[in-house]
């Protein structure tokens, strides 16, 4: 389960500011609330009053208080003696262990609230004078529109939307810290929903597309995420990220060709980005579309040909291109890429690379060569090879001060080189610095 991601989503619930006037806290009454419930089943099935929009106008809010019982003074985090100095102390408390984690459950007659850590998590409710009624104040409200010709309410019903958005994002993160990921997605949908109602054109709850994407995801639901990540990308929310999430969610599907779409529209977006660059080529490499990444490079490099990472990449495709002289292609592409940026390691890395491999062929085929002189002859132009690899691969060494697994891997290469060519004390050298690795 994420981290606590969705308190961000801003659930100060019910009342909202926990009354600073603590003096006159003020209950809803739950026998109350039944008797109006009642009363206004009654109203909505008379045949006169359900045609009128006060009717269920007064339904929605009266369902809004149902939703809001025992949780008026509620806030997400807030610690036990905040609970008790508004609900007064539980009917009883159980404690346990968890994970490392101290869970408290202070159970009332209707509700039980959990805490972790001293911390409000979630809340389980035991009773309630009637079921979903958040989801029967919205269709209130639908109904108090289309009755409502006169547009008497309208501003009343969006003031109530508002809040109702606010009420379903408290139900949506406490149905996931519940552990009931599905609600919790229905719950932000339904907020989503609202937005799109004529009376908030323009509206775009970024957070709330974000969560429902993220927990779509944690579902399984790739199409639903990938529909609510493109709407932030359209809104140009999340930048590169964005794209990087349908890219994954496509993967997960395993629609290779709309992951490949999803990042050449976010190269198109984010050109100078390389995380997207560099995913956009391994997407290339991965699904053999050589050719095409390679055309997408150039016509990138057309564009901006001063962009060294452009010239790393193209280096890459053209490594596992089939082409004639791809390797010696991809060398040359690489030496422009430090022409532009001379501090790049893992170009200097990759062309270490590429000479040991070669060397280390060439050794094989001196292995396999019975004439004395031509496998002396073979051995030196594996040798010059492996002499290549090590200012190279030293380089990536001296400028690498991030990427721990490929300075491991570099440190490999050089104790490799340095065995082969009996260099003992340059070998013992990169021996200490590989024991020293933390």
């Amino acid at each position: 389960m994420m981290k606590r991601l969705l308190s961000i989503v801003l659930i100060f619930c019910g009342i909202g500011a926990v009354a600073m006037a603590q003096d006159n806290v003020v209950l809803l009454n739950y026998n109350s609330l039944q008797k109006k419930l009642e009363k206004s089943n009654e109203k909505i099935q008379n045949e006169k009053k359900s045609s009128k929009a006060k009717t269920w106008f007064d339904r929605g809010k009266l369902m809004q208080d149902i939703f809001d019982i025992d949780l008026e003074y509620v806030t997400d985090g807030m610690e036990p003696s905040m609970l008790k100095l508004y609900y007064k102390d539980p009917e009883n408390v159980t404690t346990e262990t968890k994970d490392g984690e101290k869970i408290q459950t202070f159970q009332y007659e209707r509700m039980d609230y959990v805490f972790k850590n001293n911390k409000l998590d979630h809340w389980v409710r035991k009773e309630i004078v009637t079921e979903t009624p958040l989801d029967k104040a919205y269709k209130a409200y639908e109904q108090t529109l289309k009755l409502d010709e006169k547009g008497k309410y309208t501003d009343k019903v969006k003031d109530q939307l508002l809040l109702l958005k606010k009420e379903y994002q408290q139900k949506g993160i406490n149905a996931y810290y519940s552990g009931n990921s599905k609600k919790a997605l229905q719950s932000f949908e339904t907020i989503l929903n609202i937005d799109d109602m004529k009376m908030f054109e323009g509206a775009k709850d970024t957070l709330m597309i974000q969560s429902a994407g993220i927990i779509a995801r944690e579902l399984g639901e790739y199409q639903t995420a990938i529909k609510y990540y493109k709407k932030l990308a359209d809104l140009g929310f999340g930048g590169p990220n964005t794209y990087l999430n349908i890219k994954s969610d496509y993967l997960s599907m395993g629609d290779t060709t709309q992951a490949i779409k999803t990042m050449e529209n976010a190269f198109a977006a984010y050109p100078d980005t390389l995380s997207v660059i560099a995913n956009l080529v391994d997407l290339y490499i991965r699904t053999g579309e050589i050719d095409q990444g390679l055309k997408t490079v150039d016509n990138a490099i057309g564009s901006n040909p001063d962009r060294a990472e452009l010239y790393y990449w193209k280096g890459r495709l053209l490594l596992n291109s089939k082409a004639d002289s791809s390797i010696e292609k991809a060398i040359k592409a690489y030496h422009k890429s430090l022409e532009r940026d001379p501090n790049l390691y893992y170009v200097y890395y990759d062309l270490g690379l590429i000479y040991f491999l070669q060397g280390q062929d060439i050794f094989k085929q001196a292995g396999m060569e019975k004439d004395v002189d031509k496998r002396k002859q073979v051995n030196d132009i594996a040798t010059k090879k492996y002499e290549d690899a090590i200012p190279m691969l030293q380089k990536a060494l001296n400028l690498n001060e991030g990427n721990a697994e490929l300075k491991k891997e570099t440190l490999d290469l050089l104790k490799r080189i340095y065995y082969k060519l009996q260099m003992e004390d340059k070998y013992n050298d990169i021996v200490n610095q590989i024991n020293n690795l933390k």
